[in-house]
């Protein structure tokens, strides 16, 4: 007779187990913004014009070169042609000089001796930040139109558990600009 109970209450057990797991929600938080607005607020909330890109975004979108991700941001257009290191940032019709670029809040100048301003691997970066406007001259000389804040990944983002390092690499065929597409990362604790 204790086989049977035990054996019924494991049953009733599964049940409730199954009932919470059905009933869970899950709740989507708003981006925060810390390298487009220099302070850590949600873009919502923020007086200026700022869309934030975040990690989900850059990995479901796997994108090949910087205009892959900013292609749905409002304002924003990249031109230079088919390849990813041409390619140079838009923002409200201005571009050039009055975008400024930053990576982990360094600025990138590239007015001498570079036709692109794309010099990075888009699946490297954990969140971009896109601030349109007189707002972005908070960035700087320059920022009339627009700036664009990059942050890239850490080690940590890559490891998980206990690893201490790995590599990573990147292939694929561009058929639009015909050429390979090649990326090798390592990384280590």
């Amino acid at each position: 007779a204790s086989g049977l109970l035990a054996t019924g209450i494991l049953c009733s057990a599964s049940a409730v187990a199954q009932e919470v797991a059905t009933d869970t929600t899950v709740m989507q938080l708003d981006a925060i913004t810390v390298n487009g607005t220099k302070s850590d607020r949600i873009a919502i909330d923020s007086p200026e014009s700022v869309s934030v890109i975040p990690l989900e975004k850059i990995e479901e979108t796997i994108p090949t070169s910087l205009g892959d991700l900013l292609e749905d941001v409002p304002g924003v257009e990249m031109g230079g042609g088919p390849r990813g290191m041409d390619e140079q940032p838009s923002v409200r019709g201005l571009g050039g000089n009055r975008v400024v670029i930053r990576i982990d809040g360094v600025r990138k100048n590239y007015d001498a001796g570079h036709r692109g301003r794309g010099f990075i691997d888009p699946a490297l970066l954990r969140q971009v930040d896109v601030v349109r406007g007189p707002a972005s001259t908070i960035h700087g000389a320059g920022a009339l139109s627009g700036a664009i804040a990059m942050e890239t990944k850490t080690a940590s983002d890559f490891l998980k558990g206990d690893e201490s390092y790995g590599f990573r690499l990147r292939q694929g065929w561009l058929s639009n600009s015909d050429g390979w597409l090649q990326s090798y990362t390592a990384y280590g604790r």
